[in-house]
């Protein structure tokens, strides 16, 4: 799902789970932005990227980054959705810029490398089983421990 289309953000959902596709944020010079992907894919195959084969404590740690966004990833689609204003629009989108990346860098994760795990996630389908499947268990994690025994 294509949240705004001026800009080469894309958003989905995977087997009912909220895993976010193709968030992409970067920082430069104190201001938030959006990064477009292609461009981003093509820079990350051209760089050391992440190896191949991903340690499960960082796909269990891009898991939970992904279920920590996706409130603020529902919110600003929700507020963006709501007014025609582009002004409004522009200052939804830079918080949820800001929102995310405070999130991402809350667990120790660069946004160069959470920009890396997504475009992988987004071309290896292995990667994005074992992510949706870590996002399961963290789920099912959270469930079990709200249950009283």
């Amino acid at each position: 799902m294509k949240i705004w289309p001026q800009f080469s953000l894309h958003f989905g959902l995977s087997l009912c789970l909220p895993l976010l596709l193709g968030v992409a944020v970067g920082t430069g010079g104190g201001s938030s932005r959006w990064i477009d992907l292609r461009s981003q894919a093509v820079r990350a195959q051209e760089e050391d990227a992440i190896a191949p084969d991903i340690a499960p404590d960082t796909v269990e740690l891009f898991a939970r980054v992904l279920l920590e966004i996706e409130p603020f990833r529902l919110k600003a689609l929700e507020e963006t959705n709501n007014t025609a204003d582009t002004t409004a629009q522009n200052e939804i989108r830079r918080q949820f810029i800001r929102d995310a990346t405070a999130v991402i860098e809350s667990h120790n994760l660069s946004v160069p490398d959470y920009n890396r795990l997504t475009i992988q996630l987004r071309e290896d389908p292995e990667l994005k089983a074992q992510i949706e499947q870590a996002i399961r268990s963290i789920q099912l994690e959270e469930i079990s421990r709200s249950q009283p025994f």
